[in-house]
């Protein structure tokens, strides 16, 4: 690895540079001996130049034919970086593809390692893609792999270097110190006494026509930081971000047409929304279901994949049947064949649920194979916890969408707005770091957010509430507007303003809902409790190691980043509904309902006639 060569090498000076210089000729030609060495870089004999040990002797110069140049002989002792095969040397993963990763090692950059030679090792895809190994070892960026060269050639193209092949099969045993050893000699006769070659400029003093003449460069110690105080609390804000207008273009082109589109589904009504919520569920269960796989287990299981889709659509069909049954009957009652079908359905709804889920779990049982099994009760383990996250939040936000648009439309609005106000509060004055699972956030964006949500809150609820085709629960599944009576949430109160106020200020009275003053409570969740889902994806995507949970959205990673808080937000609009909201005795409406779904026809004629007697008992004792 490290080797020393004495080297006789013809410096080249200008002659100009002779007479115009004040230096003594020697230190011209020791200088020029340098900038020729960080130009030449390495031989193919010798290896890479690290330093020069020592100057031996400094030969008669020869004026060259031109006589602009003399040329001076030049005996030097030098420090070399020069590989051989099977030899054992550690390096850094600088880029991981599919097929394996690169390294560099002291001043080479040139070293690739294939998946082939990667024993138990299989490809994880994602936003920063990694090699996993059976016992959970990563081979990933900035981590430093031990490997052997089992191949090595000379490139002579415009950089001049070695090309090397690693392996780490059969790597040669080393002892602590000996690994030590590796790691400190590359570190300090690299790093500390190396050439920097992208430091180099070309002279205009030159005469020699296309030679650059790069400076030098002597370090006093490692710029190298380590990755965990680079990315320490507060080392990433977005005010001391150099790319932070593009990635906020990217973002904000994202955001309009998320908007847009968002808006146009509202628009069209209840089961728009409903499908809207599912593709997300899909979205999301597919990153998180790549968020543990692994390409390699996967080729040797066929078929495995679609279990997890099994279980998913049969947890879906579990969850909507019960949400939406009743509305389901509602819609089918003036149909008999249509009605006594969907009756059936919702009788055995939950035994058809059940023997699905027993078939995907023999199906799982059947597919297990040896040495497979931890992969594969791993896979089934993570399948049924995002089965639990994504279904649990769903469920209520389908529920606030059937309570009325409004329940569902204000909170993911909130959550939007806090968003977006954060992002731009910290854009433009984040200093003080808010917490270390996200470098980015910032007490500004924080605090900025949390104001601009509560009074979003106050005014939209205003707007939303006036429209009665947002405040009407939907009881059934037809796709027309809906016109009902608002109810006294959405009558307003008049307030009139006091005499003290300023004449120029236009209204003499106010209007607000009551339903606004429901709104401050839930603007204060989604500014101050709803970011903790988001600190919580933080941390998730910390332990994995991903930037984001996927791709779908330029910008902004995934659909799972986007649903973080909002997951937080539905559960708590629809437990604040029903504790603060929705009336708590039994209403006509429901005991109909439960009438509808529960009985036949036959049984719902001898209730009409029981209740006719009872009715017409109750009127010949009164009179």
């Amino acid at each position: 690895m490290l080797r020393d060569f004495e080297v006789l090498l013809y410096v080249v000076v200008p002659v100009e540079d002779i007479k115009e210089s004040r230096e003594l000729p020697g230190s011209i030609v020791i200088r020029r001996l340098f900038n020729q060495l960080t130009i030449l870089r390495a031989t193919e004999d010798c290896g890479y130049f690290l330093k020069v040990t020592k100057v031996k002797s400094v030969g008669n110069g020869k004026l060259s034919d031109s006589s602009k140049f003399i040329i001076f002989p030049v005996t030097f002792c030098t420090r070399t970086f020069l590989p051989k095969i099977g030899e054992v040397l550690v390096g850094i993963v600088i880029k991981v593809c599919s097929h394996g990763v690169f390294l560099k090692c002291g001043p080479m950059n040139s070293i690739y390692l294939s998946l082939r030679k990667m024993p138990n090792y299989s490809y994880v895809l994602g936003e920063n893609p990694f090699f996993l190994c059976d016992d959970q070892s990563r081979i990933e960026n900035e981590v430093a792999v031990r490997f052997v060269v089992y191949a090595m050639r000379w490139s002579r193209t415009l950089v001049r270097k070695f090309e090397v092949l690693a392996s780490i099969e059969g790597t040669v045993s080393l002892t602590e110190l000996q690994f030590q050893e590796v790691v400190l000699s590359i570190h300090a006769l690299v790093v500390k006494l190396g050439f920097d070659t992208e430091a180099m400029q070309k002279d205009s003093n030159s005469g020699v026509p296309g030679t650059p003449s790069p400076r030098l460069r002597r370090r006093r110690g490692s710029n190298e930081v380590p990755g965990e105080v680079v990315k320490e609390n507060g080392a990433h804000l977005l005010v001391d971000d150099r790319n932070k207008y593009r990635s906020m273009l990217v973002r904000l082109y994202s955001t309009l047409w998320m908007i847009g589109g968002f808006a146009f589904i509202i628009y069209m009504g209840h089961l728009y929304i409903w499908a809207m919520v599912v593709v997300i569920q899909i979205f999301m269960a597919k990153e998180l279901f790549n968020l543990l796989r692994k390409a390699h287990e996967d080729k040797q299981l066929p078929g495995f994949r679609l279990l997890n889709w099994h279980f998913f659509f049969t947890a879906m069909l579990f969850v909507y049947g019960r949400i939406l049954s009743q509305r389901l009957v509602n819609t089918v009652t003036s149909d008999k064949f249509l009605y006594k079908l969907v009756s059936r359905f919702i009788k055995y709804h939950m035994v058809t649920c059940y023997f699905l889920y027993i078939a995907g779990f023999m199906w799982f049982i059947l597919t297990l194979k040896k040495r497979r099994y931890k992969y594969q009760f791993g896979q089934y383990a993570w399948t049924h916890m995002i089965l639990i996250v994504v279904f649990t939040q769903s469920s209520f936000t389908v529920a606030n969408i059937f309570e009325g648009i409004f329940w569902f439309l204000l909170p993911a609005s909130l959550i939007v707005i806090n968003d977006i106000a954060a992002y731009i509060f910290g854009f433009f004055f984040g200093k003080t770091p808010l917490i270390k699972l996200s470098p980015k956030k910032t007490w500004e964006g924080f605090i900025g957010a949390s104001v601009t949500t509560i009074i979003s809150a106050f005014l939209l609820a205003n707007i939303f509430g006036r429209f009665r085709w947002l405040t009407c629960p939907r009881k059934d599944l037809s796709a027309g507007w809906l016109d009902c009576d608002p109810g006294p949430l959405f009558k307003p109160d008049y307030f009139t303003v006091p005499e003290w106020f300023p004449a120029w200020f236009p209204w003499r009275e106010i209007s607000v809902l009551p339903v606004q003053w429901h709104a401050v409570w839930l603007g204060l969740f989604a500014s101050i409790i709803a970011p903790f889902g988001g600190f919580f994806a933080s941390g998730f995507k910390r332990a994995f190691k991903i930037k984001d949970f996927g791709d779908s959205i330029p910008g902004h990673g995934g659909m799972t980043d986007r649903m973080d808080c909002q997951m937080v937000m539905a559960v708590f609009a629809y437990i604040y509904h029903q504790s603060f909201v929705a009336p708590q005795n039994l209403s006509v409406e429901m005991i109909l309902d439960q009438i509808i779904m529960n009985l036949m026809s036959e049984e719902q004629q001898v209730l009409y006639s029981k209740l006719g007697q009872i009715i017409q008992d109750k009127m010949f004792g009164e009179s």
